[in-house]
């Protein structure tokens, strides 16, 4: 028996994180943002990097006013 974790494609975050309700994304993104924190001797974690961005580019498509 073994076990794999498979990695979301930037494709399938963005629509998961298109389907939450502002609520929801702002919880996630302060979880996202926490667990992207650098640990102890290790630098940041690069896919929970990749995930905060992408969560906050949902967030800002949402909430843009055009003037950018």
């Amino acid at each position: 028996m073994s076990i794999g974790f498979r990695v979301k494609t930037d494709e399938e975050l963005s629509a998961e994180f298109r389907a939450l309700t502002d609520k929801q994304l702002i919880e996630t993104g302060k979880l996202l943002k926490d667990f992207a924190k650098p640990r102890p001797g290790q630098g940041p974690d690069e896919n929970w990097l990749r995930q905060l961005k992408l969560a906050r580019e949902e967030w800002r498509r949402r909430h843009s006013n055009g003037t950018q």
